[in-house]
């Protein structure tokens, strides 16, 4: 079992912060859980909230080694340019530096909402939605001439049937081949975007729908190109 960094108990439930494990009461003690995941809105907020955490840590008498850990743990996205962070609401957060960014994924759970997601956004525009195409219409005017209404009207039924089971056949191909590509390109946890590598970053939001996205595109890369490409989708809210 794990003990505290700061009181050396055995820890049942835990905060952790870089290297270091805290138990529930020296975790509320530096109010950790205030901090620890590092989504600051910018760097004078990451500022003053480590100032804030570190004469904290002074006022309760923590051992300088864990002052120093601290220290550190704020000090390395200094050092990275640390500019912002979002959370998308939508199961990522979006943290930003002045060479990279980091795109999280929270958990399984998540990911699997994001692949609907990115279902929704990747449906194909151009998919005929009439119900019949000219081919049918042209077909359904010699009926008329032909053969008389009834027998109309059992063609178009049909034909629209029958269409209709095919989109649906190939939209279920579609979902199917989507979700074992995107098992592949949405990692759960945190994914570093190095900007050198990406050529683009294309922004979408309509106040048609809940959801928006940023879309990394790398170098290379085809924008059209959806499964190659990083993602960060946000609710627009």
């Amino acid at each position: 079992m794990k003990k505290c960094s700061v009181c050396n108990k055995p820890v049942i439930l835990k905060t952790c912060f870089d290297k270091e494990t805290l138990c529930t009461q020296c975790s509320k003690l530096l109010n950790v859980s205030l901090w620890n995941k590092r989504e600051f809105d910018s760097i004078e907020d990451l500022l003053q909230t480590k100032e804030k955490v570190l004469n904290n840590a002074k006022i309760n008498n923590i051992n300088d080694n864990i002052v120093q850990s601290i220290d550190n743990f704020f000090n390395e996205y200094v050092k990275n340019g640390f500019i912002t962070s979002f959370d998308g609401k939508a199961g990522q957060t979006l943290k930003i530096f002045e060479d990279y960014c980091i795109v999280n994924t929270k958990n399984q759970s998540k990911k699997n909402s994001l692949i609907d997601l990115f279902y929704y956004f990747d449906e194909d525009d151009n998919d005929e939605s009439e119900k019949l195409s000219l081919e049918n219409k042209m077909q359904l005017a010699e009926n008329i001439i032909n053969d008389g209404i009834i027998k109309v009207g059992i063609n178009t039924i049909m034909s629209s049937k029958l269409k209709e089971k095919a989109q649906e056949e190939n939209r279920i191909k579609k979902i199917r081949l989507m979700e074992k590509k995107l098992d592949k390109i949405i990692k759960v946890g945190e994914k570093k975007l190095s900007f050198k590598d990406y050529h683009m970053i294309e922004f979408f939001e309509n106040q048609d729908t809940p959801n928006g996205y940023i879309k990394f595109v790398p170098n290379n890369i085809n924008a059209e190109d959806t499964y190659k490409c990083e993602y960060f989708f946000f609710k627009n809210t």
